[in-house]
């Protein structure tokens, strides 16, 4: 005799956890989605702001920011 029959608990929990797995899926898409817009904007840059501060980690001292380089000048540069 094999144990075939789920019981109405274990239906219930069943269809909380497929509620709560497509509610997960869910917001990781949209994160995701929100991601792939903003890099493929164009104006996704890792590299720290104009106006930002950079801190040595070791002495808590604000560091002098090295200049940015433009893509322009890059280009005219040959790299």
């Amino acid at each position: 005799m094999s144990i075939a029959r789920e019981h109405d608990l274990h239906k219930r929990r069943k269809s909380r956890n497929v509620g709560l797995g497509l509610t997960l899926a869910a917001f990781i898409m949209i994160v995701f989605g929100m991601t792939m817009v903003k890099v493929s904007r164009g104006d996704f840059d890792m590299r720290p702001d104009a106006n930002s501060t950079l801190v040595d980690i070791e002495t808590g001292k604000p560091v002098e920011a090295t200049p940015r380089v433009s893509q322009q000048s890059e280009a005219a540069d040959g790299n």
